[in-house]
């Protein structure tokens, strides 16, 4: 999977370079960009704007609808909870435990399990509400979700709600939580009704298909029944080298059943299932299958034995209950901020693309908001363009790591959470490091590699851009052109190519890899339907890494 907004953008960039023309428009490039990522990530991923409001005054009222409602004393009073395992819990938990919200010890019980709301803090964009269930024993599972989760106002309009669940590090037979919602407070205060329905268990279900990962390409699987009727699965790409194996597959939905979406696994000859240390979805063909690639780590004696299975997870129990909570919350000056400071240009210049304006502390987080200098990323601007792959606050001497959050099409800043809360942030001292630089650059645009009469034979080419010297092997896969590009130099990352034939451009299909590569060290690329015959390939940008080079702003 994607594992965060940053690998998500890059991907996005390096599927639009391969449509760039020769003098690419960057700006337009990234509208699409946050066009795509707008509607294709999950309110997990998608963090606030720069702007706060107030801490919440919040009354929860529980109600006794399919539930019973405990006694008012506190059901977890005395209890240290670990909210850190959720994304942002620990934030949430100590905006409440600083005022910054409401503290709450609310309990309703439904098929036997208590459910607790333990606090509700927001910002301007999300409402968090923190919740515990102590669970019965229950069947064994991998993991467990919600069937429904439905969140109203007074009005009855419905918001959408993500949920995140985890075991709790503290206690056997717990689970801990959070719902987050977007904040549409248009007064002082606001109704909503809470809905969760019912528990639904998942146990992950390997099925062997009898063949080593290294001699199934090509090979058409039939899928079991339990995974889809007339299901089935075509491998048809395999890398091995420096540790990984990459395997590029087509399969047909899952369509049958309680069962989530498959992936690739390996079973080793131990008898473990190792899962893909990076999978992505590439697309989806027009017979109605989904193309995935995933990246395993293997060693040679792990792989001489293995075999390629198909991974699933299927509904193995189901517990009946329905949790219902009503509540208000209150709030006033819903536009004023905690803390801003509006930041000197002069102090964050930096050799990168982007601009910071201001440093903004939220009651969830703290933000610094920044757009692109025009200077440096129009479409005329000069190569090369840097950007950082790491960005790390040092407040007041403890260095935290940050991520991107990109709220709407026109706000992107990187969020931190801070190591300690301070009622004074104007007398913290803030630095802003980046480091792990990437550089693109722009090739020789008269440089065009020959590829002579392409075959289902391996053959190489040679090329050198800038300091590196890459090598090109290539070959025909039926119709379709391969290219496999690589260097020995470790600081290489990627080229955007495509091919010449007759004047006529022909780019690649889109391929993504994780920032720091797919782990070979190997850039495949495919080009469907090529012409036949000899033909020259252009690399118009190149990408390569300074994991050493760094650089400090210091924001107050």
């Amino acid at each position: 999977m994607i594992n965060s907004m940053e690998d998500q953008i890059r991907f996005m960039l390096r599927q639009e370079r391969q449509e760039l023309n020769d003098d690419p428009d960057y700006d337009a490039m990234w509208r699409r960009i946050e066009s795509k990522l707008s509607s294709s990530i999950a309110s997990d991923d998608v963090m606030t704007s720069a702007r706060v409001k107030k801490p919440l005054a919040v009354k929860i009222i529980p109600i006794a609808c399919a539930a019973v409602l405990l006694a008012a004393a506190p059901a977890m009073a005395g209890v240290t909870i670990d909210w850190g395992a959720l994304w942002r819990g620990e934030s949430i938990s100590d905006a409440i435990s600083h005022g910054l919200g409401e503290e709450l010890q609310e309990t309703v019980v439904s098929g036997n399990i208590p459910f607790t709301i333990t606090g509700v803090a927001a910002d301007d964009y999300f409402m968090n509400v923190l919740f515990q269930l102590d669970l019965p024993p229950l069947a064994d599972n991998d993991y467990i979700v919600f069937e429904s989760v439905q969140l109203t106002n007074k009005e009855g309009r419905e918001f959408g709600v993500e949920s995140q669940l985890r075991a709790d590090a503290s206690a056997t037979d717990s689970l801990i939580g959070v719902f987050q919602a977007e904040n549409k407070l248009g007064g002082n205060k606001e109704h909503y009704d809470l809905k969760v329905n019912n528990l639904k268990l998942y146990k992950y279900r390997s099925f062997p298909l009898g063949v080593n990962p290294l001699d199934a390409l090509h090979q058409p699987f039939a899928l079991p029944y339990a995974l889809g009727t007339e299901s089935g699965l075509e491998v048809t790409n395999v890398i091995r080298s420096k540790g990984k194996l990459v395997i590029t597959y087509e399969i047909d939905p899952v369509s049958h059943g309680e069962w989530q979406p498959a992936a690739l696994s390996i079973l080793t000859g131990s008898g473990d299932s190792v899962g893909e240390e990076f999978g992505v979805v590439l697309r989806t063909v027009p017979n109605g299958r989904v193309v995935k690639q995933s990246t395993f780590v293997l060693s040679d004696a792990e792989l001489a034995d293995a075999e390629l299975a198909v991974t699933t997870a299927e509904v193995v129990s189901e517990v009946k209950a329905e949790w219902r909570f009503s509540f208000n919350v209150d709030r006033n000056d819903s536009l004023e901020a905690i803390y801003v400071n509006r930041l000197n240009e002069a102090v964050t210049t930096n050799d990168a693309l982007m601009r910071f304006k201001e440093l903004v502390v939220t009651p969830i987080d703290i933000r610094l908001p920044f757009d692109e200098d025009p200077a440096k990323s129009a479409g005329g601007a000069p190569y090369p363009r840097i950007e950082y792959e790491k960005q790390s606050l040092i407040i007041d001497g403890l260095e935290v790591e940050g991520w991107l959050g990109t709220p709407d099409l026109n706000n992107r800043y990187f969020s931190f959470q801070p190591p300690e809360w301070y009622d004074d942030w104007s007398q913290v001292p803030i630095t802003l490091k980046l480091s792990e630089r990437l550089v693109t650059d722009l090739n020789d645009k008269t440089s065009l590699i020959a590829l002579r009469a392409p075959s289902s034979e391996r053959q190489r080419a040679e090329t050198r851009i800038g300091s590196f010297k890459l090598h090109i092997d290539y070959y025909m896969d039926g119709d379709d052109l391969i290219t496999e590009t690589s260097s020995e130099d470790r600081r290489f990352r990627s080229v955007t190519p495509y091919l010449y034939d007759e004047g006529k451009k022909i780019v690649p299909q889109f391929n993504p890899a994780p920032p720091s590569g797919n782990g070979t060290g190997i850039q495949v690329d495919r080009y469907t339907s090529a012409p036949k015959g000899d033909l020259e390939l252009r690399i118009l940008l190149y990408e390569w890494s300074d994991p050493d080079a760094s650089t400090e702003l210091n924001l107050q």
